[in-house]
C-alpha cells in the first residue's frame, strides 16, 4: 500500500473507534443503539456452558450462556413481566429474581423469559424497565477452547509489534473488499431467532448454528439448526436436532462430527442427559450414548485424546455437579471421570497447552473464586489458585503466551464485573491485569489471529451492552474498539479465517432474541 493509502486507512480506524461525538464509546453508550440495527451474550464466544468456546465453557465449540444466571434453576422472567430478572451469559445463564424451583415464571404476553436469572432474589437493576431508547432487538463462544480449533487459528497467528501498522504487517494487507479493522458490519440473517444457542466452526469453514430458545409463542425451545456460509455471508438450514435444546454444549469431535450434549427443553426440571452427533457430510444429527446426569449450564471440552470432558452445570433442582464424565467418540459412550472439589456451574473450562484442563469459578452455593485442574492422564481433579475475585459467567480464553485471561461475569446478585485476571501455569496462580472499559456480564470471548482478545457485549444490570473491548496482551490493557450494530446478550462468537469474528443472535430485551448477525473485522 501506498503512503497515502495507510494514511487514509488510519483515519478510518480512530474514526471507527470513536463515537459520534468524535470520544471513544464508553459505558454510557451501552445498551443503546448506535446507527441502524441493535447489539446483540457464549464462546458460545467465550462464556459458560457450551462446549470449547473461548470463553467458558467447553473446548472446541461455542459455548452457549444463560442470560439468566447459569448456576440458578430456572430462567426468570425479565423486565418486561413477570418476575423480574437480568440477562445471563454464554454457555451459563444469567439469574435475576428468582423464581427457583417452581420453573420459570411467565413473562410479557405469558412467555416464559429464558434470558432471566434463575434462583437468586431480585435486585434493583434486574427489575429496572427496559429503556425506551435501547436498540432493538442474545455460549461455552466459539471453538477458542478447542485445541483443533486453535491449532487452525495458530496458522494465520502473526502477533504485531508495538505501534505497527496493520497493513504493514507480512500476509495481513487490509483486503477492501472486508471491513475497516475495529468495527462490526451486519451479515446474514438467520431463520430462527435464538439465544442459548452453540455455534461451532466446522473443518469446512462454515458454522453450524443449533438450537437456543427463540421469540416464538409457538415452539421457544428449539432442535432446528442452521449453516453459516462466510464465503456468501449467508444462513442456511441443515437438519434438525433429535431434541430441542437449550443451554446445551457443542463440542467439534477429530472425526469432524459435532457433539450436542445435555441442555434443557422446558422448565428448570426438563434437563437433559441425551446427546447427539452432527455430521456435517450429511447434513443430519443422531442419538448418541447418554450423560449419566442431566445437566446444563455445564462445560464440555474436547481433550488431546479425541474425548470430550463434561463438567459440573446446574442439576435442575436449584443445585450444582461436581460430577464429571468423559465422552468416548470410539464407543459413543460416557463414562464417569473424577469428581470435582466443588460443585460448580456458569464455570468456565479451558484446555491448557500442557493437556490440563483449567475449571474456574461459577456458582455453587455462592459465587466461587476457587478454580481447579483436571489431569486426563489421572482422571482426577486437583485445586490450583484462587482467583482475585469470586465471578460466575464471566470469560476465558488461552492466549499465546500460555496463560489463561478471565474476565468480567457477575460476583453477586447485583455486581457486574469489569476486573480481568491472568492465570499463569507455571505458578498456579491468578493476578490481577487490565480492567475492561466498562463492566460487563455474560460477554462473549474470541481469541483473535494476532493474539489480542475480543470481548464483546453482554450485560450490565437490566441493560444489554453494543460495546466490545480489546485486550492486549502486550501490555496487560483493555481498549474500545468498534460498537456492534446491535446490543445482545446470550450471543455466540466464532473466530473465522481472513481476520473476521462472527456474532450471532442473543437477546436485548425479555423475551425477544434475535435473528441477526454481524461480523468484527480486525
Amino acid at each position: 500500500m501506498g503512503t497515502m493509502r495507510r494514511l487514509v486507512i488510519a483515519l478510518l480506524v480512530i474514526t471507527a473507534a470513536c463515537g459520534s461525538n468524535g470520544n471513544p464509546a464508553s459505558s454510557r453508550d451501552a445498551g443503546t443503539s448506535t446507527g441502524a440495527g441493535t447489539a446483540s451474550g457464549g464462546l458460545g464466544g467465550g462464556g459458560i456452558g457450551g462446549g470449547g468456546s473461548v470463553g467458558s465453557g467447553g473446548g472446541g465449540d461455542a459455548s452457549v450462556r444463560d442470560a439468566v444466571s447459569p448456576q440458578h434453576d430456572a430462567p426468570m422472567s425479565g423486565t418486561s413481566g413477570g418476575a423480574g430478572g437480568t440477562t445471563g451469559g454464554s454457555g451459563g445463564v444469567d439469574g435475576a429474581a428468582g423464581i427457583g424451583d417452581d420453573g420459570p415464571a411467565p413473562g410479557k404476553d405469558g412467555v416464559v423469559d429464558l434470558s432471566q436469572g434463575a434462583d437468586r432474589p431480585p435486585s434493583p437493576a434486574d427489575q429496572a424497565p427496559p429503556q425506551a431508547d435501547a436498540a432493538i432487538l442474545h455460549d461455552v463462544a466459539p471453538p477458542a477452547n478447542d485445541a483443533r480449533a486453535r491449532a487452525d487459528l495458530a496458522l494465520d497467528w502473526a502477533p504485531l509489534d508495538e505501534g505497527t501498522a496493520l497493513d504493514q504487517a507480512p500476509g495481513h494487507e487490509q483486503d477492501d473488499a472486508l471491513g475497516l479493522p475495529g468495527t462490526f458490519a451486519a451479515t446474514g440473517t438467520m431463520a430462527i431467532t435464538r439465544g442459548y444457542h452453540s455455534a461451532t466452526l466446522l473443518p469446512g469453514g462454515e458454522v453450524l448454528i443449533a438450537g437456543g430458545v427463540s421469540s416464538s409463542i409457538v415452539a421457544p425451545y428449539s432442535s432446528t439448526a442452521e449453516l453459516y456460509d462466510p464465503a456468501s455471508g449467508t444462513f442456511t438450514m441443515t437438519g434438525a436436532m433429535t431434541t430441542a435444546r437449550w443451554a446445551h454444549t457443542a463440542s467439534l469431535l477429530p472425526n469432524g462430527k459435532v457433539l450436542i450434549a445435555g441442555g434443557n427443553n422446558g422448565n428448570p426440571s426438563n434437563n437433559l442427559s441425551s446427546a447427539e452427533l452432527y455430521d456435517p457430510a450429511s447434513g443430519i444429527f443422531a442419538a448418541t450414548g447418554a450423560m449419566i446426569a442431566a445437566r446444563r449450564f455445564h462445560t464440555a471440552t474436547s481433550l488431546p485424546n479425541g474425548k470430550v470432558l463434561v463438567a459440573g452445570g446446574n442439576d435442575g433442582t436449584g443445585g450444582a455437579f461436581s460430577s464429571a464424565e468423559l465422552y468416548d467418540p470410539a464407543s459413543g459412550t460416557f463414562t464417569t471421570t473424577g469428581t470435582m472439589t466443588a460443585a460448580r456451574s456458569s464455570h468456565t473450562a479451558t484446555l491448557l497447552a500442557n493437556g490440563e484442563v483449567l475449571i474456574a469459578g461459577g456458582y455453587g452455593s455462592t459465587f466461587l473464586s476457587s478454580a481447579e485442574l483436571y489431569n486426563p492422564a489421572s482422571g482426577t481433579f486437583a485445586t490450583t489458585g484462587m482467583m482475585t475475585t469470586a465471578r460466575e459467567q464471566h470469560t476465558a480464553a488461552l492466549l499465546a503466551d500460555g496463560k489463561v485471561l478471565i474476565t468480567g461475569g457477575l460476583s453477586d446478585t447485583t455486581s457486574d464485573l469489569s476486573s480481568a485476571e491472568l492465570y499463569d501455569p507455571a505458578t498456579a496462580t491468578f493476578a490481577t491485569t487490565g480492567t475492561m472499559t466498562e463492566a460487563r456480564d455474560l460477554p462473549v470471548a474470541a481469541l483473535l489471529a494476532n493474539g489480542k482478545v475480543l470481548i464483546a457485549g453482554g450485560s450490565r444490570g437490566a441493560v444489554r451492552l453494543s460495546s466490545a473491548d480489546l485486550y492486549n496482551p502486550a501490555n496487560g490493557t483493555f481498549s474500545a474498539t468498534g460498537l456492534m450494530a446491535t446490543a445482545r446478550n446470550l450471543h455466540t462468537a466464532t473466530p473465522l479465517p481472513e481476520r473476521r469474528v462472527l456474532i450471532v443472535g442473543g437477546s436485548i430485551v425479555a423475551n425477544s432474541y434475535l435473528s441477526s448477525a454481524e461480523l468484527y473485522f480486525y
